[in-house]
């Protein structure tokens, strides 16, 4: 009998001997894991966590762990992918669905464990949200306005090309192009029925808002109901005009079904403008202008050149004329809109009443946030202890002396003003416009260029006053760039004396204005900045006051926690135990606000005073280029203060990914067609390679400066190095696709020029900016959103401090409540 006992002993010793050495690798990648996820490394955290759960064996304890920290890991990617507002929403619902499965792991193991249920509720709630809101944004008019507004362009291109097939064959048989024009009319009555069914959606949205009473109606719902009416009246003019053009093209009038699908174009561009806000209606307007302004110009050359072939109906004079005037109602109708607005605001202010809250005049008011009132609450991850959110921990900050100046009104104050001051540039662009029509008409094809380009110039400056501060820099940093260009000797060769110094002349004026609306910009970022400086420095004093001590769910990687594991917060255990320290900190941002805005002010003052210098120079005929740099150098300075690297490669990869669209669609088209779409792309590209190379020089700057630093840069050199090498190989790409689009355009006579080889190297380029935005990009941490105020989570030291003491207590409550599931610290020497 002792002998069999030995024996089951000596066995049982044996299983705990070889589970305790398989485990014990398995839960120093559990800390691993759980140190990673503190610092917001998210990926090298799922990977720990993986191989932990791979390497637990029979361990049920570290295999609940592993599998729970796993679905936290994912979550706290999806809420970071979630918030990207450049990030694909469907790779956010992919992680959330991966976290979903890790939960239902851990409740597998641990099967009715409140920490995983509760979770597993949290995520699914959440990834419904969001796949309702796709679909909601799917659905919404604006998406399927803008999914017909495509496919009709590319019907009207089909028309064109087959008219000019028929037109160059030898026999002109309209038989030749039978195929492609029925096509063509084939698609056409698809669009058609699309067209109807958004106009079923506006007629079903407009019977629910007409089923209220009028008195009954919020301001939103009426500004609403009558967008969808004058969008109901394009519609039905737009799907007539597409009937009308799929009978001609199955007659195969190729020529009148091309007329008619570009009026159905027109009618719906003017139906999408009923919805949007006007400065982006009056952006497509310039943009269709600039068009319009490069037809002509190909008009002008082949009068010039007098070629054999015919010259397109869309690009003769009448036909041109013929599209300027919609063009002019459309300006019309966006002017109307905003005098409304202007008129109302008028009102308002003489009847003293509070201005209507919402969007800018006649547009639709920004759709509340979805689930406002089921807010889905926080996911707590291995870096905090709580599983549900402490009571008072969403408590709202110290109040602010806000209630002194209503901020709604003081914006719609603001933006009446800007649009005040663009009405006479949009009433020049009107006359322009009706210039430059009337020239059409009686075929002076240069006179109504010279219209267009003064309309173009107009359009141009009364949407620059609705720009922000950053855009302004911008704008003024390039314009400033082709100053220093025109100033150039080199420039002679390519203008005239006397065009050059209109150009010059014009060019300071506009920085001028530009470096004079920075002064008002400035003001209100500064003003923003430092509100937000203030308020963090209420809170953090606030919590020092009430006795703030270690932030709620710091500690050590092996430190006391809950069910889902514990980890440090955002950096080593108590980062944030000193309270004063964290109101040192927002101190100190505080006063890094006013000085940057001091310096702000100071450089945007040099820059005035060098470019009035310059006009000075300029009237007395005098040399500029001095001033005319200091001011570059000024601007330069400013811009970089608040040049955001992330921001602008992310824009020039959205941009240069839509120029890439653009001549990938313009390969295969003849000679006559890529003379009227070939510069705008081509300028395009030129712009992305100018932007490019500034984001280059300004990764090499803060390389030199990390190299400064000694050891302590090393690895911030290393990183910032690496992504200016894709950024070179980036420009080059984009050098050699500008120049085949240079050899394109200057290419005459025989056979043109392929586009392909642009199309590849802007794909190139694309993936080498894509590599650099990887390198740049750090982890994202997850951020308390606004249905997350309830959890309270750690913060770097410099932001808010430590949370409440009564959060702490309320969470060891908690905790003590949940003993009994047997969660215990997670420890490397079981």
């Amino acid at each position: 009998m002792t002998r069999k006992t030995s024996g089951l002993a000596l066995w049982i010793l044996i299983i705990v001997a070889a589970c305790s050495s398989q485990s014990r690798p398995g839960r120093e990648r559990y800390n691993e894991g759980v140190a990673l996820l503190a610092a917001g490394d998210h990926a090298g955290a799922q990977k720990a966590f993986l191989a932990a759960r791979d390497l637990a064996g029979v361990d049920p304890e570290l295999r609940y762990r592993a599998a729970f920290n796993l679905g936290s890991a994912l979550t706290a990617e999806a809420d970071a992918a979630k918030a990207d507002e450049e990030a694909d929403p469907s790779k956010a619902i992919g992680l959330y669905r991966q976290a979903i499965a890790w939960f239902w792991d851990a409740l597998r193991v641990r099967e009715g464990d409140p920490a995983a249920t509760s979770n597993l509720a949290i995520v699914t709630a959440r990834v419904t949200a969001l796949e309702d809101q796709l679909a909601k944004d799917k659905n919404r008019l604006e998406a399927k306005l803008d999914a017909v507004i495509d496919a009709q362009r590319g019907v009207l291109e089909s028309a064109r090309a087959a008219w000019l097939s028929i037109k160059r064959a030898a026999a002109g048989d309209p038989l030749a192009e039978q195929a492609a024009l029925t096509q063509a009319a084939d698609t056409q009555r698809g669009i058609g029925a699309e067209a109807g069914v958004i106009a079923d959606i506006s007629a079903a949205e407009i019977e629910g808002i007409g089923k209220k009473a009028e008195d009954q109606r919020s301001d939103e719902e009426k500004v609403r109901l009558v967008q969808l009416q004058n969008l109901d009246l394009y519609l039905m003019d737009a799907r007539t005009r597409m009937a009308e053009a799929r009978r001609r093209l199955q007659e195969l009038a190729a020529e009148d079904g091309a007329e008619r699908c570009e009026a159905a174009l027109v009618a719906l561009k003017r139906a999408k403008e009923q919805l949007i806000d006007p400065i982006a209606a009056l952006r497509g307007v310039a943009q269709d202008q600039a068009q319009l302004l490069r037809e002509a110009a190909v008009l002008e050359q082949l009068a010039a050149q007098a070629p054999s072939e015919p010259v397109p109906g869309w690009l003769r004079a009448a036909a041109l004329a013929s599209r300027q005037q919609p063009l002019r109602d459309r300006l019309g109708e966006i002017k109307a809109r905003l005098r409304a607005g202007l008129d109302e605001a008028a009102k308002q202010a003489a009847s003293a009443a509070p201005a209507p809250a919402g969007a800018a005049p006649g547009t639709a008011p920004a759709p509340g946030a979805p689930g406002s009132s089921t807010s889905i609450p926080s996911v707590p991850n291995a870096a905090t202890a709580p599983l549900t959110p402490p009571p008072g921990a969403g408590a709202p900050p110290p109040a602010t002396p806000a209630a002194a100046a209503d901020p709604k009104a003081a914006e719609q104050a603001k933006l009446m003003a800007r649009i005040a001051a663009a009405m006479p540039a949009l009433e020049e662009a009107e006359a322009e416009m009706a210039a430059a029509k009337q020239a059409l008409d009686e075929e002076r094809v240069p006179v109504a260029q010279a219209s267009m380009r003064r309309a173009l110039l107009a359009l141009a400056r009364a949407i620059e006053l609705f720009a922000d501060l950053k855009q302004t820099l911008e704008l003024a940093w390039q314009e400033q760039k082709a100053i220093l260009s025109l100033l150039d000797v080199e420039s002679a060769k390519e203008l005239s004396m006397k065009e050059r110094a209109v150009e010059t002349g014009d060019a300071v004026a506009r920085n001028l204005d530009r470096v004079a609306r920075l002064r008002a910009l400035l003001e209100d970022a500064h003003a923003e900045a430092k509100r937000a400086a203030e308020d963090a420095l209420a809170k953090a004093e606030a919590e020092q006051a009430a006795g703030a001590g270690p932030g709620a769910g710091a500690g050590s990687a092996v430190g006391a926690g809950s069910a889902a594991g514990t980890g440090a917060g955002t950096g080593s255990a108590g980062a944030d135990a000193d309270s004063p320290d964290a109101a040192a900190a927002a101190r100190e941002q505080l006063a890094q606000v006013e000085e940057q805005f001091r310096l702000a002010g100071e450089l945007r003052d040099q820059a005035a005073s060098a470019l009035a210098e310059v006009k000075t120079a300029l009237e007395r005929r005098s040399d500029p280029t001095e001033k005319a740099k200091e001011a570059d150098k000024k601007i330069e300075e400013l811009r970089r203060m608040f040049f955001d690297l992330i921001e602008h490669l992310k824009e020039l990869l959205r941009e240069q990914a839509e120029t890439r669209d653009q001549t990938s669609a313009a390969v295969g088209k003849d000679d006559v067609q890529l003379e009227g779409t070939l510069p705008g792309v081509l300028g395009r590209q030129g712009q992305h390679r100018q932007m490019n190379q500034s984001i280059d020089a300004a990764l090499a700057k803060q390389a030199d400066q990390a190299g400064a630093a000694g050891a302590q840069g090393a690895e911030q050199q290393k990183k910032f190095s690496a992504a200016s090498e894709e950024l070179r190989q980036a420009g080059n790409e984009m050098e050699r696709a500008e120049g085949t689009m240079v050899a394109v355009r200057d290419h005459t006579g025989g056979k043109s020029h392929d586009l392909k080889p642009a199309v590849d190297a802007q794909a190139k380029a694309i993936e080498h900016l894509e590599e650099a935005l990887k390198i740049l990009q750090p982890p994202q941490k997850q951020q308390p959103k606004p249905d997350d105020q309830q959890q309270q989570q750690q913060q770097q030291q410099q932001q808010q401090g430590g949370a409440t003491q009564r959060a702490r207590d309320e969470d060891a409550k908690r905790q003590r409540a949940r003993s009994g599931s047997g969660a215990e610290p997670v420890d490397k020497d079981w």
